[in-house]
């Protein structure tokens, strides 16, 4: 009886060594699973309707000819609701190896955010469904992230797979509205606030990103391979990012340049139901920005941005193009002329107490006219967006906020009969971090 008892507590020893060397591997692995669940209860003063699967579900930054009110529960006031899983192992000799998978979902339907699927169920008619523009989340299991990569302490990091646009990451500390998803147009638009003038470039598939950071200074390179069989040059993308933080005060630039971009729309015809076309161009942009803590509560930011989108390097065939947003291309144009848009803004944030912060950003979006043929032009216009946030802290995780956007369209380019010249959106969301 003895014996036995011996040979038991052997093996319970055994099973406990196992199990403890287990579990100090999976902590030192350092595999951690994170979120965001966000929903605004609000109004957008004119929309076509809302949509179960676009990141933002509402648009009031595009001027449109809706005629009425939508009222309801939004998805990512403050931001986009999503899940990740993100790991980091200490390789020895300051040298880690990390990775990240992120999905973007709807916190008021559930689904996956698909941009493509929003855009395609305008297809088939005049009449919008809804205002929902293209994007970089298109229905892909990770649409947000999925990148596996390296870093040292001296040499920097090296990403590769899908990750975000050096101007994305930027923006989201140098936004004056808080990068807000639904009251900030540079957090609700992928086109000025990470994709460099094309929303489809916020994430950039197949890219390598490098970033280092020497004393004050960081900087970085990405660049996406082009994704077209015998031209390793078609739908390139490069980005590079210079900056200088020191404490109070911060300044950031970003340059970009891409090679025949796809933008993806609607197609209006009434017989193309579930399609969507794909306009080809080249773009350039460049970003500045600045921020300066000027007491312990108040900082202040500004910002200017620039991009041109440009005739393609390279002419496509539909049957060249992939399947954009898993629907069908049913056609694909290219850009006639160069097209410019700048927009500058100024503004910042306070807070009133530890816990309550008060935010207000103006914005002022120019575009140019530009040729859209050989006999017909666009002329240029003004969009000016003032944005009002309050945002209260329950605890680190878990905030409310009230939020007020309101946009005027002014010049030419808004002259159009039927479309608005203004519009806003106003709600009061809660956000939860996990």
């Amino acid at each position: 009886m003895r014996m036995k008892i011996k040979h038991l507590a052997l093996v319970l020893t055994g099973v406990y060594g196992a199990l403890a060397s287990h579990l100090a591997w999976a902590d030192d692995s350092g595999i951690t699973l994170y979120g965001i669940i966000d929903v605004v209860a609000g109004r957008v003063g004119h929309q076509a309707g809302t949509s179960g699967v676009a990141p933002g579900t509402v648009n009031s930054y595009t001027a449109n000819t809706a005629p009425n009110a939508v009222n309801g529960l939004f998805n990512g006031g403050m931001q986009g609701s999503r899940w990740g899983v993100r790991g980091n192992e200490d390789l020895g000799g300051g040298l880690n190896a990390f990775f990240t998978l992120e999905d973007g979902f709807s916190s008021v339907s559930g689904n996956i955010v698909n941009s493509g699927a929003a855009v395609a169920a305008n297809s088939g008619s005049k009449t919008p469904v809804n205002n929902i523009t293209g994007g970089s989340m298109n229905g892909q299991l990770f649409n947000r992230q999925a990148f596996v990569g390296l870093s040292d302490r001296s040499l920097g990091s090296l990403a590769v797979g899908r990750t975000y646009n050096p101007t994305y990451d930027v923006l989201q500390n140098y936004d004056p509205a808080q990068y807000s998803n639904t009251f900030s147009p540079i957090g609700h638009s992928g086109t000025w606030g990470g994709g460099g003038g094309v929303s489809e470039n916020s994430r950039l598939d197949n890219s390598v990103r490098y970033t280092n950071k020497v004393d004050r200074f960081n900087f970085g390179y990405t660049h996406k391979f082009g994704g077209q069989a015998g031209n390793f040059k078609a739908q390139t993308f490069d980005a590079l990012s210079l900056g200088y933080e020191a404490g109070d005060f911060g300044i950031q630039a970003v340059a970009e340049a891409g090679r025949d971009s796809v933008v993806v729309t609607p197609n209006t015809a009434a017989t193309a139901a579930g399609t969507v076309t794909a306009t080809v161009s080249n773009v350039e942009a460049f970003l500045l920005v600045g921020r300066y803590k000027a007491t312990t509560d108040l900082t202040l930011k500004v910002g200017f941005q620039t991009y041109t989108l440009k005739p393609p390097s390279d002419v496509y065939a539909v049957a060249s193009l992939p399947s954009a947003d898993g629907q069908t291309v049913s056609s694909v144009a290219s850009t006639y002329a160069n097209q410019t848009t700048r927009m500058v803004w100024l503004g910042g944030d306070y807070f009133i107490t530890p816990a309550l912060n008060l935010a207000l950003g103006l914005y002022d979006i120019h575009s140019d006219g530009y040729a859209t043929s050989a006999t017909k032009s666009s002329a240029a216009g003004d969009q000016y967006v003032a944005s009002l946030i309050l945002d209260y802290n329950l605890s680190k995780r878990s905030d409310v906020y009230a939020g007020l956007s309101s946009s005027s369209y002014t010049g030419q380019k808004f002259s159009v009969a039927g479309d608005n010249t203004s519009n806003y959106v106003v709600g009061v969301g809660i956000r939860h971090k996990f």
